[in-house]
């Protein structure tokens, strides 16, 4: 795999896990914009939450390292590096040295966990699904595609470039109003 390769893999899943992460707390604080630029306590919190788990429980299982950088999580909240060395500090302080923020934490972990397992697993179907198309005849292929816009439309994003969907839809199109 290429290095142009492994940076496009690296930001879908960037763009899916912390998608999940800031799905998942903004639910949990029930906020309407995680980042939204407000000193609200409630906000303030969740983003800190946001940080510490991106960094440091999003690891990459091969080097046991932190799967984003400092600068990558800065760059997906739209903000700098040094915020985010900033809100690592400010959210060790806050759980040494408040309980309720602390059990809160514990609480958001278990979900956050359970959540981003299931977008892994999600990402891991898509990619034996794409590998099986890869190595199907034709007609399977086509039959397979149709049936993932039938079944799946949010699924369609992922198939469209790689194997002209629009194509597809329309040969189904054409043949749904022959019969």
């Amino acid at each position: 795999m290429g290095q142009a390769a492994l940076t496009e893999t690296k930001k879908v899943l960037m763009k899916k896990t912390l998608g999940v992460v800031k799905d998942t707390i903004t639910k949990y604080f029930d906020l309407d914009d995680l980042f939204k630029k407000t000193r609200k306590r409630k906000y303030i919190d969740a983003r800190l939450m946001f940080v510490k788990y991106s960094y440091e429980k999003i690891i990459n299982k091969s080097t046991g390292k932190n799967l984003f950088k400092k600068s990558e999580i800065a760059a997906y909240m739209n903000l700098d590096h040094a915020t985010i060395l900033h809100s690592l500090k400010k959210f060790d302080n806050l759980c040494f040295s408040d309980l309720d923020y602390r059990n809160e934490w514990e609480s958001l972990l278990k979900k956050i966990d359970i959540k981003i397992l299931l977008a892994h697993k999600e990402l891991e179907l898509q990619d034996i699904l794409i590998n099986y198309i890869e190595i199907s005849n034709s007609a399977t292929k086509t039959n397979l595609l149709q049936y993932i816009v039938k079944s799946q439309p949010s699924l369609k994003d992922i198939f469209e470039y790689s194997y002209g969907l629009d194509l597809i839809i329309k040969e189904e199109n054409v043949s749904s109003t022959i019969n």
